[in-house]
């Protein structure tokens, strides 16, 4: 019996290394990181603009595919909208891949340009409505391999600065380019005034006379 287990033993131990080997098991990643920027757009609207770092924790020299969860308890799943806009938008692929099951929405990012080892691109942006208390939260992600699809890695989000909603500028500059009347010019436009109806009852008077 003791040689059927030390075989047995020996058997899973010289068959582990060739699965793993074959099948690498995702791993944390703690230093591929993902920062984001948390925008108060009001009315429990925001918005997420990511920075991706490559520190090459993965066996790939560049991250190429990943996704970022949002709970579909937390964040209304219809209002999630892609706002990357620029190159990042040109090079990337950029879905959001709604919930099937019991599977939660994602952000997917893929390109085959993707970043190397010791870049980042900054940029990535979504914007949804947020369901739950408080101001939105760190988010799960994974990376895969873009030929294979093999899951790599995962880790959190972290939050790198909120910016609160801005007063539209819009408004406020033409607020102040309504001009605004010196008590001078009020009198002058009031004598004008006057000026118009004496002569509009001058001109009505004489041509009573006349007739």
């Amino acid at each position: 019996m003791k040689k059927f287990i030390l075989l047995f033993s020996g058997l899973i131990l010289g068959i582990f290394p060739l699965l793993n080997q074959a099948m690498p098991l995702p791993t944390f990643a703690p230093n591929t990181k993902i920062d984001y920027d948390l925008i108060n757009l009001g009315n429990n609207r925001y918005r997420y603009v990511y920075t991706i770092t490559n520190d090459t924790s993965t066996n790939t020299t560049k991250i190429q595919l990943f996704d970022i969860q949002f709970d579909r308890n937390l964040y209304d799943e219809n209002s999630l909208v892609i706002t990357t806009t620029g190159a990042l938008a040109a090079d990337w692929t950029e879905n959001i891949l709604f919930s099937i099951a019991n599977s939660e929405p994602v952000y997917n990012a893929s390109s085959s340009i993707g970043i190397a080892d010791g870049q980042n691109r900054s940029g990535f942006s979504v914007e949804f409505t947020w369901l739950g208390q408080g101001m939105p939260l760190e988010q799960d992600f994974e990376i895969y391999d873009v030929n294979t699809n093999a899951f790599l890695e995962f880790g959190k989000t972290k939050l790198g600065q909120f910016i609160n909603n801005p007063p539209p500028q819009n408004i406020q500059t033409s607020a102040q380019s309504v001009p605004t009347l010196s008590n001078g010019t009020l009198a002058f436009l009031f004598f004008l005034i006057l000026l118009v109806i004496y002569r509009k009852s001058l001109k009505l008077h004489l041509n009573l006379e006349s007739k």
